[in-house]
């Protein structure tokens, strides 16, 4: 997938490989700047596969399986794995996490600039790390773990692709039901599709409600039917019954995937 953003709150049209810009002279630019992008995800698939070559033979297999046959016109080569591609252009964004990319994914970003670039920097609130990045600079992160946001541009121009792998697209969707885990409670059909640990985090706050008595005041008087509000010990049966049963259904194939 590839996504053009112009201005700094606007968010445009997304473009994937099962689509095309209706105009001809758009397909033809998006075809240019895909070739022209190429030698940029070639470099970045290397320094993922030094840095992390499991991961990176994970990331490549699954791109290349996909291919040219359903990647078509966003298929970057033989030697790329990252199978989604933003160009962001003169973009700041709020405080948020990329949670729809898989959690241990090494999420890039290459930046240029046009004049000298004032403010614009990548900030990561967990690690309390702020990146004033210089044209050419290389950013390797797990962006759908650590909380980041992009700051205002004061000057200048700043253009930058972002490369990922979402994890609906990393792992095939035959696989996604031995991933659910499913509520315990009688008649509630609520199931989690992501990630081993915020699974089991958001089941427990699923079945005894959100921290903090405000909060679980305020949850139980909205009439929403996302909570259980159980304790104690039917609490704690509940969630163990849950997790049991994953464990028995999944065969570890979390574990096998996360690597």
């Amino acid at each position: 997938m590839l996504q053009y953003v112009k201005g700094r709150e606007a968010w445009g049209r997304m473009l994937h490989s099962h689509s095309q810009p209706k105009s001809p002279l758009r397909q033809q630019k998006l075809a240019k700047y895909v070739e022209a992008t190429t030698w940029e995800h070639n470099q970045v698939s290397k320094w993922i596969s030094v840095l992390d070559p499991a991961k990176y033979q994970q990331l490549h297999d699954r791109y290349q399986e996909l291919g040219e046959k359903e990647l078509k016109h966003m298929y970057q080569g033989p030697q790329a794995c990252q199978s989604g591609l933003v160009l962001l252009v003169n973009v700041n964004v709020g405080p948020h996490k990329d949670t729809g990319d898989a959690r241990d994914n090494w999420t890039t970003t290459n930046c240029w600039t046009k004049g000298k670039l004032k403010g614009g920097h990548i900030v990561f609130r967990e690690i309390e790390t702020k990146i004033e990045q210089e044209p050419g600079d290389l950013i390797l992160t797990h962006a759908a773990v650590l909380t980041h946001f992009l700051e205002e541009i004061e000057e200048g121009e700043r253009f930058c692709n972002v490369r990922f792998t979402k994890e609906n697209i990393l792992v095939p969707p035959q696989l996604w039901p031995k991933r659910s885990i499913l509520c315990p409670v009688t008649g509630c059909k609520r199931s989690q599709l992501i990630d081993p640990l915020p699974s089991k985090e958001q089941l427990r706050k699923h079945i005894e409600g959100p921290p903090g008595q405000k909060a679980k005041l305020k949850a139980m008087g909205s009439g929403k039917n996302a909570y259980h509000f159980l304790e104690g010990e039917e609490a704690e049966e509940a969630y163990n019954t849950s997790m049991a049963e994953y464990e028995q259904r999944s065969g570890g194939l979390l574990e096998t995937l996360s690597g």
